[in-house]
């Protein structure tokens, strides 16, 4: 009996941005960066460390924490976490951002890779990374 092959799911979201590739590679790899795109308001906090290695703390009011750490980065470029924490959905999970700019016009694509199958949080995290991808474009474009 030939037994079925289990294959990872993957979120994938492409977005085009009206800002220099330099700028969202900011707002991908810093603290500061993210901070404009998980506003505090919106009940997101980030602390931690940049960096190669370094480990991010993403906390989302008291409903949901992550730590992601930086496994990859390639300045201006790419840029990839790893989920070391959180959500046991996402834990062992990469994130990776690719970031392709011809002066201020320039495309980043996620993809968020290791997904053990497309439960309801699947469902439910591809619906929220179209929103950030938003808000990533939107904090691009606003001077």
């Amino acid at each position: 009996m030939r037994q079925k092959r289990r294959t990872m799911a993957l979120i994938y979201e492409r977005i085009q941005v009206n800002a220099t590739a330099k700028t969202i590679y900011h707002l991908l790899s810093t603290i500061s960066g993210i901070q404009n795109w998980l506003p505090k308001s919106a009940g997101w906090k980030i602390t931690g460390d940049e960096g190669l290695d370094g480990v991010l703390n993403v906390q989302h009011g008291t409903e949901a924490r992550y730590e992601l750490q930086f496994i990859d980065l390639s300045p201006v470029e790419s840029l990839e976490w790893l989920c070391v924490a959180g959500n046991p959905e996402w834990i062992g999970t990469t994130i990776e951002f690719l970031i392709v700019g011809r002066g201020k016009n320039s495309s980043v694509k996620l993809t968020h890779r290791g997904w053990a199958g497309k439960s309801e949080s699947y469902h439910h995290y591809t619906q929220r990374w179209k929103i950030h991808m938003l808000n990533i474009k939107t904090a691009a474009e606003t001077p």
